[in-house]
């Protein structure tokens, strides 16, 4: 990476996030002990698959008023499994542009996130550094962890959003209330304890009230 993208995004090789620093990021929320954790394929962003390139993100609009209030509260961290860098599909330089993109489409419309935190691991697929038993691998709660000790997040003040088993796992193990977003279901249904089921993200307004 070039030293003008180490400006804008920190990235640390065993402890892999982003950190935008563009964009105007409020300094009043700098102080914020709470926080939603989100997941990034199927809550802010259309599942397509496995994203290989910015030009392929579709960005759910339904959830922008609400991080845009949440946001004055609550610290908004991504924590996201990306094993397609283990599986080949792309690269992590990859994911840094596909991810500088999601910062950029939020920010456009008034959302700030602080941070992105991301596993490229699988424990069975690939033949380098990225086929490994990680603890940052979803449902393990490892980038929550890391994302607790760097942002001093106060867990019993914070909730994550999920639409997986193991998003809700990962919260659950780690002690934070959690949230099922199941867009595709008009009853969805949970089977790993969450405690609470939503068909849409407008929906995370009535259970977060502020």
């Amino acid at each position: 990476m070039s030293s003008k993208k180490h400006d804008n995004i920190r990235y640390a090789n065993e402890r892999r996030r982003h950190i935008p620093t563009a964009f105007g990021r409020d300094q009043s929320r700098e102080m914020l002990e709470r926080a939603i954790f989100l997941d990034r394929d199927g809550v802010i962003v259309e599942d397509t698959g496995y994203i290989s390139s910015p030009g392929e993100l579709i960005l759910f609009p339904d959830v922008i008023p609400v991080l845009k209030k949440l946001q004055h509260f609550f610290r908004l961290l991504v924590v996201t499994n990306q094993s397609g860098v283990a599986r080949g599909y792309f690269t992590e330089e990859d994911l840094f542009a596909i991810h500088e993109r999601v910062i950029h489409m939020l920010a456009i419309n008034g959302v700030g996130l602080d941070a992105i935190y991301y596993c490229p691991h699988h424990p069975q697929v690939g033949n380098d550094e990225y086929r490994i038993e990680c603890d940052c691998r979803k449902p393990k709660p490892g980038l929550l962890q890391l994302a607790k000790e760097e942002f001093n997040i106060e867990l019993d003040k914070s909730f994550l959003i999920g639409d997986k088993d193991i998003d809700i796992q990962a919260g659950r193990a780690i002690g934070i209330k959690t949230i099922r977003i199941d867009r595709n279901d008009s009853e969805p249904k949970d089977e790993s304890g969450a405690d609470y089921i939503i068909n849409t993200f407008s929906e995370v307004s009535s259970i977060i009230r502020i």
